[in-house]
């Protein structure tokens, strides 16, 4: 007996196309003020060193005041329900150590001493390991001047990756903390300083450049040329030509 003929039904294929143009996407300009920090923890500085099981963290830093810097292992970011809402770190000491803080004088390019934070890496291995799913930073460093005044202090989040049995510390993200917020911080590229001459707009090339193109970085228009590139159909830096997906005006 033969085979069943086989049916195949045939649909239409419309294409519908909207000959109406599109409502322009306009790219909101958000304000950032320009705060001057005083600490600050060099990124590519951190270094794990080890010595008969026992881990030891280091890194370099700057401070143009005393200074106090604590870290702490496994903690949480928290907001306070307090009115200022502000940020602060919580670790669970019954099940990890207790954050210590330790006091240095003022001075450029100064190194946190080896052997002052120690922990065993591996006794926390399978922490270090479900740390992401957990919203947990195996180490968080704060660096703030110990002062009364309330200066900007920054914060350092890092996770831990280990290779060939070796740990490495990792940077995921810096922020400043000031007058209830939090900022992440990133280099600017063409920031030297928001009054310099040379900061000139690389469109109209009379405006003062304010405006950061994200995520590229470049800091290259003024206001008004910023806020023509928000309401344009095609958003892209006009220094390397990457798309432009938030621009972050730097305030005085």
């Amino acid at each position: 007996m033969g085979n069943a003929p086989r049916t195949t039904q045939v649909t239409e294929i419309v294409t519908i196309r909207n000959h109406r143009p599109q409502q322009m996407q306009t790219t909101s300009i958000s304000m950032v003020p320009e705060i001057d920090l005083e600490v600050h923890i060099q990124k590519n500085s951190f270094k794990i060193t080890t010595e008969k099981g026992s881990s030891y963290l280091t890194f370099n830093f700057d401070s143009s005041h005393i200074c106090l810097i604590t870290v702490y292992y496994f903690g949480v970011e928290v907001l306070s329900k307090k009115e200022d809402h502000t940020m602060y770190f919580a670790v669970d000491t019954e099940k990890y150590p207790a954050p210590n803080s330790y006091k240095f004088p003022s001075g450029l390019n100064q190194k946190f001493p080896e052997k002052v934070s120690e922990i065993n890496l591996n006794r926390y291995a399978s922490d270090i390991a479900s740390s992401e799913s957990h919203n947990q930073y195996p180490i968080i460093i704060t660096i703030k001047p110990e002062n009364t005044i309330p200066f900007p202090y920054e914060s350092s989040f890092l996770r831990i990756d280990k290779e060939k049995d070796i740990w490495k510390p990792v940077l995921l993200k810096q922020k400043i903390h000031f007058d209830g917020s939090s900022y992440y911080l990133s280099e600017i590229y063409g920031l030297s300083s928001l009054e310099d001459d040379k900061n000139v707009c690389i469109v109209c090339l009379t405006g003062k450049s304010k405006v950061t193109m994200m995520p590229c970085k470049h800091l290259c228009l003024c206001e008004e040329c910023a806020q023509v590139l928000s309401e344009s159909a095609v958003k892209k830096c006009p220094m390397c030509r990457a798309c432009v997906n938030e621009l972050l005006f730097i305030a005085k």
